[in-house]
């Protein structure tokens, strides 16, 4: 059996031996495209990249490019629902040792401040989202967004839907804004 998956650059990527991997922002933007957010269970196919961009647009300015990257591991492993990664330990510490060699790659180095502002703002647009997307919404979850802090309201957002490419695009048009050095 491989241990690596071959990118949509032709790049191959070790999803288990994550320092031999180089990271481009254009595999990344591609694949969190073409990834339906919430396990696919969404009235109409959303992405992890529009996902992305809105929680990168929320949030103070110096918390953004970590807002954009947050779930850039996703591209490598998928939108795994929540429930399920917390079965798997071994997968989710590959995820998150991947996240932080993206940051790094980056030039990100998400403190606790920073990653608790965006986690706030991730969870507010996960809100909208759930009630843009997943109607009717069960009472069971409507209770978890309370635990989370999130019952009363989102941020508001109108949420619509792109298809996967302009998704990409527009994760790639917030990376170029974000990152003017880049090119």
């Amino acid at each position: 059996m491989s241990t690596w998956i071959q990118t949509c650059s032709g790049e191959q990527f070790y999803p288990f031996e994550p320092y031999r991997n180089e990271f481009r922002i254009e595999d990344i933007a591609h694949a969190l495209g073409n990834i339906c957010r919430f396990g696919g269970h969404t009235r109409a196919f959303y992405s992890v990249a529009q996902h992305s961009v809105l929680v990168s647009e929320n949030v103070l300015p110096e918390y953004a490019r970590w807002g954009l990257l947050h779930d850039a591991a996703e591209a490598f492993f998928g939108d795994m629902p929540t429930p399920i990664k917390a079965v798997l330990p071994d997968y989710y510490a590959a995820e998150r040792q991947t996240l932080m060699l993206i940051a790094d790659h980056f030039g990100v180095c998400p403190d606790a401040e920073t990653a608790l502002a965006v986690k706030m703002v991730d969870r507010l647009v996960f809100r909208d989202e759930v009630f843009a997307l997943m109607t009717p919404v069960h009472p069971e979850l409507t209770r978890q967004m309370r635990d989370m802090g999130v019952g009363g309201c989102g941020l508001g957002l109108r949420i619509e839907p792109l298809p996967p490419e302009q998704a990409a695009a527009l994760f790639m048009d917030r990376y170029r804004q974000l990152w003017p050095e880049a090119g």
